[in-house]
């Protein structure tokens, strides 16, 4: 009994920290992406917000955005991007799937939507 209670212990212990290694950081990626994607949902929620985009070729992109309550301090909220709007999308992405981290979000004008704020107000853009 004690021996399957440790393992089960042990079990959870590791699927949570792989779940958590697995969402943080940026390290993982590092390719550049500079594309043009419409937005299909926005969610503002925390542990981050996010969008999801099609892009021109049909391919779907989950994006992620700074913590909700980090964006609402720098003036972005859920009104600061809609559902159906073409925009140019900045950021980097893991080379093997269509996940990523948005440094700007622009409107095909260039008007900026968003941008990727880190707490002590420096964006991700000038920190990469």
């Amino acid at each position: 009994m004690k021996t399957s209670i440790k393992i089960m212990t042990i079990g959870a212990l590791l699927s949570l920290s792989s779940a958590a290694f697995a969402h943080h950081g940026w390290r993982g990626y590092t390719v550049d992406y500079n594309f043009t994607a419409t937005v299909t949902s926005v969610t503002f929620r925390m542990p981050h917000a996010f969008i999801v985009a099609e892009d021109e070729q049909g391919q779907v992109w989950n994006l992620f955005l700074a913590p909700a309550d980090r964006n609402r301090e720098f003036g972005y909220d859920e009104d600061s991007i809609s559902v159906g709007v073409p925009l140019q999308l900045i950021g980097q992405h893991a080379s093997n799937d269509n996940e990523g981290k948005v440094h700007f979000a622009n409107s095909l004008e260039g008007e900026n939507y968003y941008t990727y704020y880190y707490d002590n107000g420096s964006s991700s853009w000038s920190r990469r």
